[in-house]
């Protein structure tokens, strides 16, 4: 079985980092996986979008994703401006970064989505990084979501890739906020 993942953004949010987080933390578990963004116009703040594909068996496709299976709104000012929703279907699932409830959210872009999870996570991201970088928090709100991934797999990419660029300290809040994300989701 392949996993698709969309994750609409926009650009310096971080989407590319959490697509291609999701693969490896995969790959880690031996499963195969790829991640690759989409850009539109090449500016900070423009609209863009990242994939994951995550399968037991090798992925032979390279194209965008059209239809995920599970859908990631980092920026949900884009909602208004996109008409992404329009095009869910029911057995879809929609992770959206809003302080709107759930409920609140299906019934203001009536979401067709069978499971739709929303989350402060730039809350979460303010109070532990003191900048909004929701990406964190949605991404550990998506392995809690995603059963072919596993929280210590992807702290471990997470202390790899960001040890040395951040330093421990940083590297260490931002464990901390995936894991306020992943706990936020029942």
């Amino acid at each position: 079985m392949t996993l698709e993942i969309k994750f609409h953004a926009r650009a310096g949010q971080g989407s590319k980092t959490m697509a291609q987080f999701m693969a490896e933390a995969a790959a880690e578990q031996g499963q195969f996986a790829q991640a690759f963004p989409y850009y539109g116009p090449a500016r900070g703040g423009a609209p863009m979008d990242a994939f994951t594909r995550i399968s037991d068996k090798p992925i032979r496709i390279h194209t965008l994703i059209i239809d995920p299976d599970i859908l990631v709104v980092v920026d949900e000012t884009l909602l208004a401006s996109q008409k992404m929703l329009c095009n869910m279907k029911k057995d879809q699932v929609l992770l959206i970064n809003s302080k709107k409830t759930a409920k609140e959210i299906a019934t203001e872009y009536k979401c067709p989505a069978t499971k739709i999870y929303a989350l402060d996570a730039s809350g979460i991201a303010i109070k532990n990084l003191k900048r909004d970088m929701a990406n964190t928090s949605l991404l550990g709100a998506l392995v809690k979501i995603v059963d072919q991934v596993e929280l210590n797999d992807l702290n471990k990419i997470v202390e790899q890739k960001f040890g040395k660029k951040l330093g421990p300290e940083l590297t260490a809040l931002n464990i901390k906020t995936i894991k306020e994300g992943y706990d936020s989701i029942e």
